[in-house]
């Protein structure tokens, strides 16, 4: 049987012999153009100007006959007697009833059908490698590699499109392993798509990948910012604040029942765990930031700010974040007033609570770095936010050390070293 691929590296096969060979690049070229257009004729005036558009006329007529000839002589008939190409005086087509495979028709086919079979949905991810006609460019001719790059547009999008049904099949059944690594590829394929980085976030936290998810938030939401200069939409933000929500819920349940849980006049504190990790719902967060700073004790007339961030030693930045959120949760408009615009923009890339705040957007507020520069302008931008509030209150923090990220703890190893935070 006759199999041939166009996309990735083109192949011709026949009978399980490869004979790509023995094709020049225009007769490669016209069967594209035919398989593309595999249920219907395509006139032999179109095909000339597709091949042969600066070519006199008999010069271009013959050099189609040629090419005809070649591939009818290296394609043989299959075992009904048929021929791959139907020809006539004013037409050329792909003869339906000749047996054969090609990479394009079949997805085609696939995309078109009212109803998918699964069995060839599950195969369409070792078809899809590749892009159309790779690497094929063909000189003076405009309408010809406008047709392949329209092709790759059409094709890309087809492939998008299945995989997302296949991996939507693998989430209803449970097979949360192989949507994962499905959605993973498609967020290669793209890479600023918000609904591939949801359903990645959506899968994570089923297989209770609470981390992963997190983390991917934080890298697509760098991607954003850095490459577009925007920020991600009101879902995925949503979905972030719901799976921080998560982690301290789950933390709430881990002291609850190693050791019990108070909660007495607004401060949170766990039975003879004074120094350990402590964790409240967001709700709780605010009312006891509030809390402190109503405290009547005074440190240099500053009121006592004490800060508990929630920590995932696996997700960099995710103390600093979340201790950054507490404050924004509990001052709100209050913290415009208090940190410089640039600095709450930089800071936004890892805390998202920050994003409603900072009114500008994000070509006109975010620092111009590159990725390496990044973490510095960030760590820059949370020690400036973080001293200008030690100039308002006495900021004491209060967390796990051994469960928090590296880049966090050096942080506030830091601002402890200058005096901006007590750490308790």
């Amino acid at each position: 049987m006759l199999q041939i691929s166009f996309l990735g590296k083109t192949r011709i096969i026949q009978d399980g012999t490869d004979i790509t060979a023995r094709f020049g690049g225009k007769a490669i070229a016209l069967l594209c153009i035919l398989f593309l257009h595999y249920d219907q004729s395509v006139p032999r005036e179109r095909l000339l100007g597709y091949l042969w558009p600066d070519s006199e006329e008999n010069a271009a007529r013959y050099n189609l006959r040629y090419n005809l000839w070649m591939i009818r002589k290296n394609i043989k008939q299959d075992r009904n007697g048929q021929e791959l190409l139907s020809v006539s005086r004013s037409s050329c087509e792909v003869n339906d009833r000749y047996e054969y495979t090609c990479d394009i028709v079949d997805i085609d086919r696939l995309h078109r059908s009212d109803s998918l079979c699964m069995e060839k949905l599950i195969e369409i991810p070792h078809t899809l490698e590749g892009d159309f006609m790779e690497g094929y460019y063909f000189k003076n001719c405009s309408e010809l590699n406008e047709m392949i790059l329209i092709g790759r547009s059409r094709m890309e999008g087809i492939r998008i499109s299945l995989l997302m049904q296949l991996a939507g099949y693998y989430e209803e059944n449970e097979r949360f392993q192989k949507c994962a690594d499905l959605l993973e590829r498609l967020n290669r394929m793209e890479p600023y798509d918000e609904e591939i980085a949801l359903r990645i976030m959506n899968v994570y936290e089923k297989q209770e990948k609470i981390s992963a998810a997190i983390l991917f938030y934080n890298s697509f939401q760098d991607r954003l910012l850095t490459v577009l200069g925007v920020r991600p939409g009101r879902a995925l933000e949503e979905k972030y604040r719901g799976l921080k929500y998560a982690v301290r819920q789950q933390r709430v349940k881990q002291c609850s029942t190693d050791v019990g849980e108070s909660v007495v006049e607004g401060e949170a504190s766990v039975d003879g765990c004074s120094a350990e990790y402590v964790s409240t719902t967001e709700s709780q967060a605010t009312k006891l930031t509030e809390a402190d700073m109503a405290d009547t004790t005074r440190n240099g007339n500053r009121p006592t700010l004490i800060i508990r961030p929630d920590c995932v030693r696996s997700v960099e930045w995710f103390a600093m974040a979340d201790a950054i959120a507490q404050i924004a949760e509990c001052l709100g408009s209050q913290l415009k007033e208090i940190a410089p615009a640039w600095a709450l923009a930089q800071i936004s890339r890892i805390c998202p609570e920050l994003s409603a705040m900072s009114s500008l957007p994000g070509e006109d507020c975010l620092l111009k770095n590159d990725e390496t520069m990044l973490p510095v302008s960030i760590t820059r931008s949370c020690m400036t936010l973080m001293e200008e509030l030690a100039g308002r209150y006495h900021l004491k923090l209060r967390c796990d050390s051994e469960r928090m990220d590296q880049t966090s703890q050096e942080i506030f190893m830091l601002l402890a070293k200058h005096g901006t935070v007590d750490m308790i």
